[in-house]
């Protein structure tokens, strides 16, 4: 028994003790893993569950209706310390649209996080911090198989998902490029001029579904498109059984 007492006493201090740990840069991202794991944050403390509060959804509820694949499918899972996406948009411009991590609350230049642990928040720097955005399809489909992720919310986590000009709508434009040039409709024209311009940088974007879940596609360019797929498995112990993501127009790319 005494044993027993004694190794769970160990456990808040462990905790504890990476918390007291001075960073050589206090504003470095925080391992997600072991900010959980230590206690100086918990899963919907900071920009966890913005996919769901950002629509006006109360804080309890989305973590009712969200912390599943969130909180226990995804952030509690990380050992890494990559900043990740706040919301599933294309919102270069607006706050929202970059991505964030936990830091030290030593990081005087970060946010208050909402909950009673001694984490702070930050929102990420391009060029300064590990932007999961930063890695491309390959390495990220490569990470989800090794870590069993499943993929889609792996890549609506690390790209931008263009709400607009949705798959379904301007797949013509990859799937039939020849058709494009013909189109009359002026609002298809549109469509198809917005992601020919959005997508000029060659940097990954996701074109979503009407209804957000599979099938939607990851494109690349004006002529690379992988579409992610559900594979038909619902195996929740291994999530990356569930979708599949396949090139469907210039693979050669």
């Amino acid at each position: 028994m005494a044993r027993v007492l004694a190794m769970a006493a160990m456990v808040p201090m462990a905790g504890a003790s990476f918390l007291r740990q001075a960073p050589a840069d206090a504003c470095a991202c925080v391992n997600w893993q072991q900010a959980y794991a230590s206690g100086g944050a918990k899963c919907g403390d900071g920009h966890e569950l913005y996919v769901g509060t950002s629509s006006g959804m109360p804080r309890l509820m989305a973590r009712l209706l969200l912390g599943m694949e969130f909180c226990d499918g995804f952030y509690k899972r990380i050992k890494d310390n990559f900043c990740v996406n706040l919301d599933h948009a294309n919102a270069p411009d607006a706050w929202y649209g970059g991505q964030w991590c936990y830091v030290s609350s030593q990081c005087m230049s970060s946010s208050p996080a909402n909950g009673t642990g001694s984490l702070r928040v930050k929102l990420c720097t391009p060029g300064q911090d590990k932007m999961l955005r930063d890695k491309t399809v390959e390495e990220l489909t490569s990470w989800a198989k090794a870590e069993d992720f499943e993929t889609g919310l792996l890549l609506k986590m690390a790209y931008p998902t263009e709400k607009e000009a949705k798959w379904p709508l301007v797949q013509d434009a990859y799937l039939n490029p020849a058709a494009v040039n013909l189109e009359s409709n002026a609002t298809k024209q549109a469509l198809y001029h917005r992601v020919s311009t959005l997508t000029a940088a060659s940097k990954p974007l996701i074109l979503d579904s009407k209804d957000g879940h599979p099938p939607f596609a990851v494109v690349r360019g004006g002529s690379r498109a992988d579409l992610l797929e559900l594979t038909g498995q619902k195996d929740m112990a291994h999530p990356n059984s569930i979708t599949s993501l396949k090139c469907t127009a210039g693979c050669s790319q």
